[in-house]
């Protein structure tokens, strides 16, 4: 019995020692979400509750991904592999008026699009423009008030140090 038990104590102690070594993920405090639906379309947007969008299974662009936020201008600097996942989605046939989802720890927060740069119109919701260079612009959409600038973004790009303010040209270090 004692042997159980400290057979037991042991095969605990490992896991623990391992999971206590494991650096923490920082994917689910910031995320870019794309809809699981390919189908649904900025334009042919379901009428329903943000909440109620299934998400794609993996992040577009996740914290993880991103180098550097600049505030307020929403410019995201991200890593080379979600640089591919966002150039992927500007090939051609593929379908780039796609809602995405800003989630931020587990809350929906707003939605936007990603938008073709050859569309003439203006989107209403926030976008990133494709195909793009690195860094991407989320840019306002023109009927809505300004999601991008919500608190609890700011406090997440913040608390994990990717947010960085640009410089103004009157500005002195």
């Amino acid at each position: 019995m004692k042997k159980k038990l400290l057979a037991l104590f042991i095969i605990c102690s490992l896991f623990i020692s391992c999971y206590i070594n494991e650096p923490e993920s920082t994917a689910g405090k910031f995320a870019i979400y794309l809809l699981a639906d390919t189908t649904i379309t900025i334009n042919n947007l379901p009428d329903k509750p943000i909440d109620e969008f299934v998400l794609a299974r993996s992040p577009l662009i996740s914290l993880d991904d991103i180098i550097t936020y600049e505030w307020p201008i929403h410019l995201v600097h991200v890593k080379q592999t979600a640089e591919r996942r966002l150039t992927n989605l500007s090939k051609p046939g593929t379908l780039i008026d796609r809602p995405f989802i800003v989630i931020v720890n587990g809350e929906r927060i707003y939605m936007g699009a990603i938008w073709p740069a050859h569309y003439s119109t203006m989107c209403l919701y926030p976008h990133i423009i494709l195909p793009s260079l690195n860094p991407y612009h989320i840019m306002h959409g023109i009927d809505r008030e300004d999601k991008r600038m919500d608190n609890r973004i700011f406090t997440v790009l913040k608390s994990s140090g990717k947010l960085v303010y640009p410089l103004r040209e009157d500005q002195n270090e």
